[in-house]
């Protein structure tokens, strides 16, 4: 009776977390719609930058552009900062735990508009074992990946919420209108 009870708790918990839109980061859910269709990633070659753009190839709505005079964004990645800093120590003074920061700014002109420039940051703590080394090696590179990931889906995030300006001439066909 109790395992028949627990197997219609779960159902139930699963129906209702369906039932309200719930979806796990990455699946299911549609990004918003951007407000240009064609972008061009520039300035330095970052890992986000290439994370980004393995993002956006699959994305139907948005094109990427081999020149900046072909794009209605262009997207300029111009700073990149990656530090290791020992976070922890054991009572025999050796590291116990780093702490992995990433940082990079980037600035988007948006219809021949440039936009402020942005910073994001991303921070991963890890810990170190001396017995483990090649180990903590491949997990610190993975860290380094997933924080490129990340920051690359937070530059999507951002590039949604930005719309064009409303210029002081209004003939352009991006100008907005005020009624």
């Amino acid at each position: 009776m109790t395992r028949h009870f627990a197997w219609l708790v779960s159902l139930l918990l699963v129906l209702t977390l369906s039932a309200c839109g719930f979806h796990l980061r990455g699946i299911g859910g549609e990004l918003k719609p951007l407000s240009f269709k064609t972008l061009y990633i520039g300035g330095r070659t970052t890992g986000s930058s290439d994370a980004l753009r393995k993002m956006l190839m699959v994305d139907p709505r948005v094109t990427l552009v081999d020149s900046p005079s072909k794009a209605d964004a262009v997207l300029t990645f111009t700073d990149e900062q990656q530090s290791r800093q020992l976070s922890t120590i054991d009572k025999s003074g050796k590291a116990n735990e780093y702490m992995l920061s990433y940082r990079i700014v980037f600035n988007v002109t948006l219809f021949g508009q440039e936009q402020m420039p942005i910073t994001l940051n991303s921070h991963r703590s890890m810990t170190y074992s001396d017995s483990d080394v090649l180990g903590k090696a491949q997990e610190e590179a993975m860290l380094w990946n997933d924080m490129h990931v990340d920051t690359a889906r937070l530059v999507v995030y951002r590039m949604q919420a930005l719309k064009p300006q409303a210029s002081a001439d209004a003939s352009g066909p991006h100008a907005v209108v005020k009624p």
